[in-house]
């Protein structure tokens, strides 16, 4: 029998399994992205506000002050790198003249080296266009392009955090005066995001090291935290190797380029041109001396071993030097490096040992331990626990004592206080209840 014709069909229920068109998506996307930002315009508004109130503060202190210091040298080294790759050239272990961190405000500051991983090159490829670099003001370097792209990647996390609840987090990162200040003279901004997709995709075994995998070729601190994550997800080895291929792959090439150049400069050394740029510069970087740099307060204050050097320091040239103690030029403390060279010379080390190098032997013994002890015994909470205590201790220990690398440790600080649910020690030393945590 045929059905009459004010019969009609009950609609199918929709299948799981089959996801909705692209266009469909993006449309649902847009429409959810209006909502949002209506909700939060003035902490949008506020943030931009702040973001132009920062530059302008910036550019007017360069333009009254013509001995403004040119501040700007993480962005000018990765402008000079691109331009090096964009010539056909590996950007390692090459000629480096900045006008940033020069002895005078026309002068130029020279160095043989750019410890940026490829990751932060090729992120960075957008900010070359024109006009991504001009002097402003005298000799101060102004890259809108660059601080264009890391507001970008600020409003990429402030959405993230928004759409995923983290609302406290997101109003921290986009209004924090601070962290809006890093964004003009570093690139910060892109770190913390990769750092923050690793650290929301913990759990996910391809996602997590694929995140966390592209942050270490872009700032090699997150290598530290990616070795956990990798120990945390061994037994899924299928997955984490998938998620850390891409990063792999890329470091890869450029380390055949600089095999390459090797070979045909003839200069067998080059081969480990990278390495030396992205790991051995870091930790046989000088100390900054307080006396000598007093305006890059930043500079020495964000390191145990900084601290201990200065002190040293000051106590040798004044206190010493007044009880007719010292009678060698005060340069010659910064040369020898510190007062562990003086009491730790040997057959094996005749220079001494620098206190940074004792803080990052202790780093890397505490680091594998834990390494072991979570390759033993997976286990989520610990893990994230076992990164934050490897980061630190690795930053604390450094030699330079550069204040913004420490801004890193916000965010697995963050997802570790986030899952005090997985670590009931923690939550007991915090006075913290299972119905306070709900919700």
């Amino acid at each position: 029998m045929s059905r009459s014709s004010n019969e009609t069909e009950s609609p199918l229920p929709a299948d799981p399994d089959v996801k909705p068109k692209l266009s469909t998506r993006i449309s649902e996307y847009i429409t959810d992205s209006i909502l949002l930002y209506g909700k939060w315009w003035k902490e949008i508004s506020l943030g931009i506000f702040i973001r132009l109130l920062t530059l302008a503060t910036i550019l007017y202190i360069a333009s009254v002050n013509p001995t403004f210091p040119d501040i700007n040298d993480m962005n000018e080294l990765l402008t000079n790198g691109l331009n090096y790759m964009f010539l056909g050239l590996n950007p390692y272990n090459r000629d480096y003249w900045l006008s940033a961190l020069s002895a005078g405000p026309c002068d130029t500051y020279y160095q043989n080296f750019i410890n940026y991983g490829p990751g932060n090159l090729l992120v960075h490829i957008p900010a070359m266009v024109y006009p991504f670099s001009f002097d402003f003001a005298g000799c101060m370097d102004f890259q809108p392009s660059f601080m264009i792209l890391h507001v970008f990647f600020d409003f990429l996390l402030f959405d993230r955090m928004l759409r995923n609840g983290n609302r406290s987090a997101a109003i921290f990162i986009w209004i924090n005066p601070v962290m809006v200040t890093l964004n003009f003279v570093t690139h910060m901004s892109v770190v913390i995001f990769f750092l923050w997709m690793g650290y929301e995709y913990w759990k996910d075994p391809f996602w997590s090291i694929f995140w966390l995998g592209i942050g270490a070729i872009t700032y090699q601190y997150i290598g530290l935290i990616l070795v956990f994550a990798i120990a945390y997800h061994f037994r899924s080895y299928r997955k984490w190797i998938l998620g850390v291929l891409p990063s792999v792959i890329i470091f890869a090439f450029f380390q055949l380029w600089v095999s390459f150049e090797a070979i045909i400069y003839g200069n067998p050394a080059r081969h480990l041109a990278m390495i030396h740029d992205l790991l051995l510069v870091q930790f046989n970087r000088p100390y900054e001396i307080w006396p000598l740099h007093i305006q890059s307060w930043w500079s020495w204050t964000g390191s145990i071993p900084a601290i201990i050097f200065n002190v040293y320091w000051i106590v040798a040239n004044n206190i010493w030097a007044s009880m007719g103690l010292l009678t060698i030029d005060p340069i010659f403390w910064a040369d020898i490096g510190d007062p562990l060279q003086i009491v730790t010379r040997s057959i094996l080390a005749p220079d001494g040992i620098r206190i940074s190098t004792v803080f990052s032997i202790i780093a890397l013994i505490v680091s594998v331990y834990l390494l072991v002890k979570l390759l033993l015994q997976p286990d989520f909470g610990k893990s994230i626990l076992y990164s934050v205590i490897s980061i630190l201790l690795f930053l604390l220990g450094a030699p330079a004592g550069i204040w913004h690398h420490n801004f890193i440790v916000i965010i697995p600080v963050f997802f570790l206080f986030l899952y005090t649910r997985e670590l009931p020690w923690l939550r007991r030393k915090l006075g913290l209840r299972d119905r306070e945590l709900k919700g």
